[in-house]
């Protein structure tokens, strides 16, 4: 089985949009209170660059994008 290869600009912005909606839905619900967003953005704005990283490095050719 072939897998197709990873999108990694893609990958980023679904991980920062799922960020975002849960730093929304815990603002919203008052799990965490406004000040802690001081740490939390930083925090997930990382976590999706490692992620970007992590992918292009394991796609075939660094990219992401292989041709037939």
């Amino acid at each position: 089985m072939r897998r197709h290869p990873v999108d990694a600009v893609a990958l980023v912005a679904g991980v920062v949009v799922l960020l975002a909606v849960a730093g929304w839905s815990l603002w919203w619900t008052d799990v965490i209170p406004g000040h802690a967003y001081s740490w939390l953005v930083p925090a997930g704005l990382l976590l999706a660059g490692a992620a970007g990283i992590a992918a292009s490095l394991r796609a075939p050719g660094g990219s992401g994008h292989t041709t037939p």
